[in-house]
């Protein structure tokens, strides 16, 4: 597929400010095809300047080779245009209607530590303004903007603490009034963007416990690390040596400084298991391919250029509703229906001709 080279030109029209990455006109595979909008936090200090991020970006590491993503977002909310190929960002995972993260979503990473630090409110309008004018661009349903957390919830938190349906909705009404106020999301009594820890973490703070302290702040932390899954002991506020373990390991396994003391970072971490069991319970979101309706007898003939009748429809119809634009469903295998069959092909991974077998079938199911 073509590169997507539209992407600083976008951004811009939107007012937003763009660096270019030297060399990202030609970065990542050019096997990519974006029909979505993926967010992550980068999980790196405010320390680090911009340049060693887009360095860490452009490059990637000992376990995943870059690109890994396709924008960078500076807590400023500045953008850096990274790649305009294929990007290692998403990794396993599913969301109705995407099949393969790193093809079928542009990846952008913001800078956050992903623990505890606040989201600059300039950051998170970027992150709001960049996400509409890029669905916009491709026309594409609103449900596609996932958070790495949905894509992947057994192994990925985030962005953290940033509810995606919250997000889905300002998104919308930015594609309908691009010059709309007023976008940052309501928040809670008591919790603000860019001061108080996270959003939907309580900006009131426990106290600061260690080994040797005593009373209902160490009680609260032994019954959430329980909660956890991590064995403090009985939850008698008393903080002893196996309280520590727990708490060491629960750091690890976020992460953390695993120092063993629980400050305010590992509070927000702790707090976070209660702040989910709060939030009503997210209905699955449906697969369009249980609206597709493909004939098997169709499933058995090989549709290509200039085939017609009523299994051509179908496919039309099928192409249609994945966001492939097979043009009107009129049975004719014509120019628009051939180029919608190897976008399909594509984001699905096999072999991109055109023609319609039984492999090509297959993945309608």
């Amino acid at each position: 597929m073509p590169r997507q080279l539209w992407i600083p030109e976008v951004l811009r029209d939107a007012g937003l400010t763009v660096y270019q990455e030297e060399g990202w006109e030609a970065r990542g595979s050019a096997s990519f095809d974006p029909i979505g909008v993926m967010w992550h936090h980068t999980a790196t200090p405010p320390s680090w300047s911009s340049r060693k991020l887009t360095d860490l970006l452009v490059k990637g590491h000992s376990s995943l080779r870059g690109p890994l993503c396709h924008l960078q977002l500076n807590r400023d909310g500045v953008f850096v245009v990274i790649a305009s190929g294929r990007a290692n960002h998403a990794g396993r995972g599913s969301w109705p209607g995407i099949r393969y993260g790193n093809t079928q979503t542009i990846g952008i990473e913001a800078a956050n530590t992903g623990t505890g630090e606040p989201w600059p409110e300039e950051q998170i309008e970027a992150y709001l303004r960049g996400t509409a004018a890029i669905i916009k661009y491709l026309n594409v349903s609103v449900d596609n903007v996932i958070g790495h957390k949905e894509w992947a919830p057994k192994r990925k938190i985030d962005p953290n603490g940033i509810d995606m349906d919250q997000i889905r909705k300002v998104v919308d009404q930015l594609i309908l009034n691009p010059k709309k106020t007023n976008i940052i999301p309501d928040l809670p009594s008591g919790l603000n963007w860019g001061s108080g820890g996270l959003p939907n973490i309580p900006a009131t703070q426990n106290k600061t416990i260690r080994l040797g302290s005593r009373g209902d702040d160490v009680k609260k932390a032994q019954s959430l690390l329980a909660e956890h899954g991590f064995n403090p002991g009985p939850a008698d506020g008393i903080f002893g040596p196996k309280t520590r373990l727990a708490v060491i390991k629960f750091q690890k396994s976020k992460n953390l400084v695993p120092d063993g003391i629980v400050g305010r970072l590992t509070w927000s971490e702790l707090n976070s298991l209660v702040n989910k069991k709060t939030q009503p319970p997210v209905s699955k979101k449906p697969d369009p391919r249980d609206n597709i309706k493909i004939h098997s007898s169709c499933k058995k003939i090989i549709l290509k250029r200039r085939s017609k009748g009523n299994c051509v429809k179908s496919l039309q119809r099928g192409l249609n509703v994945l966001g492939h634009n097979a043009g009107a469903p009129d049975g004719v295998f014509g120019p628009k229906t051939e180029s919608a069959v190897k976008s399909f092909q594509s984001s699905e991974n096999i072999l991109v001709d055109g023609i319609v077998g039984p492999q090509t079938w297959s993945k309608f199911d």
